[in-house]
């Protein structure tokens, strides 16, 4: 890999010089060749749904999960953004798979949750792993009867936790992993682990109901700078546990995404796991980046087989 990421580079500058364009790799430049499903998207108030899924549809995604989310602290606004994307899925029911959220530490979790099911929720995200969020243990008594709902209804879970950052989030999750293992759990951001996959892949050998999604969001660049040095890591970690992950970009749809904004942001995901460099002006002008440069089957996985399975589409 690492030799093919030097030649890659040495022909990208010099086509970037002679053109001013970065053209290697053509045969991956139609991002549309394998159908899709974003698994994590994040929506608030004011974005404009109609723009996302025109402008996400001409990069090959037919579906997308949105998660409501509110602010810090304890995810306040949220049932505002979640009234009005369960709203959306109503009027785009082929196109939008709406999840709720919760405060986890607040008492009428489970009811929320239970009540937003009925409207239409078709899972749950917990977003306690950010900084400002994080105020209520996984596996509390509070937690056990939200994940009571989730068992009784069968709804998967999508979680932001912090393994990294707060190690006892770890043992919190196993626990609700253990605790619950008809549940379907969907650790984001590669578990929040990454660079140090070997931890992800642990959880992911000793539990059989957890997947992860590789979604970078706003940490684009952070991860860049974590793939660069090794991209054959990533590469092998993602074939090796192809039929475990699945993608989203977990782009925050507000009232200030345009649709040029979505259609490079998106695309730089496509490019860093289609193509062997890419070029993403938007974080490091003119920087050529390694790319993963993934097969077709497993791409086929990841952008649409595993969330379709995992999230009951």
């Amino acid at each position: 890999m690492e030799e093919s990421v030097r030649r890659i580079f040495l022909t990208g500058i010099l086509l970037f010089f002679v053109t001013g364009t970065y053209a290697a790799d053509p045969a991956r430049m139609d991002h549309q060749a394998i159908k899709k499903i974003s698994a994590h998207e994040h929506y608030r108030v004011g974005g404009s749904m109609e723009i996302y899924l025109q402008t996400a549809g001409e990069l090959g995604i037919e579906k997308a999960v949105f998660v409501p989310t509110g602010i810090g602290p304890d995810n306040r606004g949220y049932r505002k953004h979640m009234k009005a994307l369960l709203e959306l899925q109503k009027k785009y029911p082929d196109q939008v798979i709406a999840f709720a959220t919760i405060d986890e530490a607040d008492l009428n979790a489970a009811a929320i949750l239970e009540e937003a099911v009925k409207d239409g929720a078709r899972g749950l995200k917990l977003i306690g792993g950010h900084d400002h969020f994080y105020d209520e243990p996984l596996d509390s008594p509070n937690m056990v009867k939200v994940y009571e709902v989730c068992r009784k209804y069968k709804l998967p879970i999508l979680i932001h936790a912090s393994l990294a950052k707060y190690p006892k989030q770890k043992t919190e999750l196993e626990h609700v992993l253990r605790d619950f293992p008809d549940i379907t759990i969907v650790a984001a951001h590669y578990a929040k682990t990454s660079p140090h996959l070997e931890e992800c892949q642990e959880l992911l050998d000793r539990y059989p109901n957890l997947y992860i999604d590789i979604s970078m969001g706003g940490g684009l660049a952070r991860y860049q700078n974590e793939i660069r040095p090794d991209p054959g890591k990533f590469r092998d970690f993602i074939i090796k546990n192809q039929d475990r992950i699945q993608w989203g970009t977990d782009i925050i749809l507000t009232r200030k995404k345009t649709a040029e904004f979505l259609r490079r942001r998106i695309s730089a995901d496509l490019d860093m796991f289609e193509k062997e460099s890419y070029v993403y002006d938007a974080t490091m002008p003119g920087q050529i980046q390694p790319g993963l440069h993934l097969p077709k089957s497993v791409l086929q996985k990841i952008y649409y087989d595993n969330p379709k399975k995992i999230f009951k589409i």
